[in-house]
Order: C-alpha cells, then structure tokens, then sequence
C-alpha cells in the first residue's frame, strides 16, 4: 500500500501534529526568529510556541546526547569468525555463519536492555587448512578477542594453534572431530563431538532398528572421514554390531564401487563418513544399486540439502539440534531465522547461533570483553539457555543432548528412544 495516497486527506489532529513537526524543524533549521518572521495574527502565540519549541528541541538533543553517550559506554565483543564458504565445508560453513549474524544481529538489538553489544569480523574462505591459517591469523591482528571456526576439524586443528599460543579462546562452531589435546584450555568445542552423535545413532541403530552387523565405508586420507571411522568402531564396539569390513573411498570419488562392495558382506548396515557433496552421492547410488541396508551417516550427513536428494529416505544421523524440538528458545530461533534468510536452518546454523550466545554470556560471567574475560567466562558458564538446550562446558566440551534423526518425508526427524 502506498502511505502517501492512503494520507492525503489528514484528519484535523493530523493536520495540527503536522504543523506542530514542521514548527520544530523551523526552529531546528532557520532559528528561533524564524517562527516570529511568519507574523500576522496569532504572532504572540507564536512567540510562545517558540520558547516551548526551543525547550524541546534542547530537551531532545540532551536526550540524544546522553543516549550516544549512554551507547558510547556499552563495552563491545569483538568476535572474528572464519568459515567455509566453498569446498567440502561450505555445506556446513553457510548455515554457521547465517546463525552467527543472526545471533549478533538480536543482541545488538537489545542492547539498551542487556547493556552488551557485538562486533563480529568475518572471512569466507575455501575449505583449504592454508586459507584457515591466514585467515585466524588475520582475526588475531585485528584485534578479535575471541574466534569462532573454522568451519572443518583438519582447518581448525592447523590454524588456531597461534590464537592459543595468543591466549584468545576459540569456540569450535562445527569441529566434530577436532581434537582438543594441545589446545585446551583456550578451545571450546560447541559442536556435538562426532564421538557422541555417532555413539547415539549406532546405540538406536542397535536398540531401536535391530542392527547387529555394518560395514564401515570411509576415506582414510581425509581428517574428516578417518576420524568419523574411528568414532563408528569405537561405538560399534560399545553397542555390540559387528563389523565385517572397512572399506576405503576417497572423497569426492564415485562411491558406487564402494557401496557395491558393502553390500556383498551381507551386513545389516552401511555406516558412513562421508562429508561435503559426498553424503549426496552416497545415498543417490545407494538407490541406483537398489540397496536395502540401513545407512548411518557421521556429521557431514546433516548438509540441509541432503533429506531431499533421491535415495535419502531412511538414513540415520546424529546431530546437535533438530528444528522439531521442544525448546522454547529453539522455536523463537527457527521463526527467527525463516524471516531473515526465507529458509529453514539447519544444526549448523543453531550451533553459529549458539556460540555467539556463549561468547556474549561469557562475556557478561568474565565481567569484560578482553580475550582473558571471555576465557574466564567461558569456565564459569553453568546450564546456559541456548537453541540447542542448556549448555554447561566440561573440558572445553559443551554438554547436552544429542539427537538421532532419521531422513522421513524430505526432512531430519528425530528418532523416539523406548523408555526402559
């Protein structure tokens, strides 16, 4: 609708509130005098309205200097994230930071409320360890107090080396597999560990699907998929399913061969650490094969695209967020989330969005927003409210439940787990 046609016939109120604004930006404008040069009758109402138009607009620039000042005062977080915008992270890398402006985008709107405000640098780089290196190493010259990224494990193991030597934490937004032994304490995983999810789905696979036998199907010259092996035999070993085979596929190859290959085991199931555009792959040739073994995916199965490709039905993966939860924040998160991108977010974009949430609550527990503050902070944070559930850090782990979702109807749908 156009305003302007719909208000071309003011009311009388309007007409005097009008001319009440356009007194005021005489008077702001032209000076005081102005008003008085406009004379005829009604000259000395004139005079009066212009003593009590000065007032205001002085009452008012007051107002706004103090409220500058007021802004001026509010201590800033200044954050650098680094994330994957092209290779086999941009998958994950797009939904982290699209949650992570998102997140600084609501706190700087209520900043006259929680007194906080957030500055966040960002680069999109490649899914290369060099481009992760340069770009922390940027983050750190700048002045970041705190990073977040890089998008992928083997990115985030080779670059955040200097900001721990520099005493900056890092929030690790999306590095499942990343191993924190070297960089703790100034490294805090918000990410679900690929440990746990993958211990979550193979316990349903076991318990709730009558899994008993699986091949493993990985690449284990990628950092990624090695460890996402790794994770699949240790909680295979933990739940009782039998692997007959571990079968090599490169990343980024034709899995078909593979696949092929799993199937003629005889196993009751395919378990997967495929990543990037790959997980795709995996369950569109799972479906020309015609394969009926239940697929399990590691971490790099949550890519948004994926409950849609043909042949994704039935495929099991654990994540850290699932937009069918029952949290209250996670709802306001999705609603949120719908009007500012027009598209449904997905684990990676709740996990961005929590950790800027964990970076400004560590900020306000460490009392500052240097780097030492947020570290200190980030110590001290106990049952924090945040889209993924209440989060509380031990060992540089972020704590809460996982969840295990199956692909039903083009969508991630949580698996319900039998009491008992």
């Amino acid at each position: 609708m156009d305003h302007r046609a719909a208000n071309r016939h003011p009311s009388r109120g309007q007409q005097h509130q009008e001319a009440d604004r356009d007194r005021a930006l005489v008077a702001d404008r032209e000076g005081p005098a102005a008003l008085d040069q406009r004379g005829g009758e009604g000259a000395g109402a004139h005079a009066m309205n212009r003593r009590i138009i000065i007032a205001l607009v002085a009452a008012l620039a007051s107002l706004a200097i103090g409220a500058g000042a007021a802004a001026a005062r509010q201590p800033q977080l200044h954050l650098g994230s680094v994330y994957a915008y092209s290779g086999t992270g941009a998958p994950y890398g797009v939904g982290q930071i699209n949650g992570e402006r998102l997140a600084v985008r609501q706190i700087n709107a209520a900043a006259r409320r929680s007194g906080l405000t957030v500055k966040m640098d960002s680069a999109a780089i490649d899914s290369s360890s060099d481009s992760a290196i340069a770009a922390v190493a940027s983050m750190i010259s700048s002045g970041a107090q705190a990073i977040l990224g890089p998008t992928l494990s083997s990115q985030a193991a080779a670059a955040l080396p200097p900001a721990v030597a520099a005493k900056i934490p890092s929030i690790g937004v999306t590095n499942a597999t990343l191993s924190l032994t070297g960089l703790r304490p100034y490294v805090w995983r918000v990410s679900a560990a690929e440990d746990r999810m993958i211990r979550a789905s193979v316990d349903v696979a076991h318990d709730e699907l009558g899994i008993r036998t699986a091949v493993i199907v990985a690449d284990p010259n990628n950092g990624y998929s090695a460890g996402a092996e790794q994770s699949f035999e240790r909680a295979a070993a933990r739940s009782g399913v039998t692997i007959l085979a571990v079968i090599p596929c490169a990343t980024g190859s034709d899995p078909t061969a593979a696949l092929q290959a799993a199937a003629e085991t005889g196993a009751q199931a395919i378990f997967s650490g495929a990543i990037g555009s790959d997980p795709q792959a995996v369950v569109t040739a799972r479906k020309t094969l015609g394969l009926t073994q239940l697929l399990v995916g590691g971490n790099g199965f949550n890519a948004p695209d994926l409950p849609g490709t043909p042949g994704a039905a039935g495929t099991v993966v654990g994540a850290s967020w699932n937009a069918i939860g029952a949290n209250a924040a996670s709802k306001r998160f999705v609603r949120s989330y719908r009007r500012a991108f027009k598209l449904a977010p997905d684990t990676f974009a709740a996990q961005g969005f929590a950790s800027v949430e964990l970076a400004a609550a560590a900020a306000r527990a460490g009392k500052g927003t240097s780097a030492a503050a947020i570290q200190r902070g980030l110590g001290r944070l106990r049952r924090v409210p945040t889209v993924l559930g209440k989060i509380t850090f031990r060992s540089g782990e972020a704590r809460y439940p996982v969840v295990v979702q199956q692909v039903k109807g083009g969508k991630f749908v949580p698996i319900a787990r039998r009491a008992g």
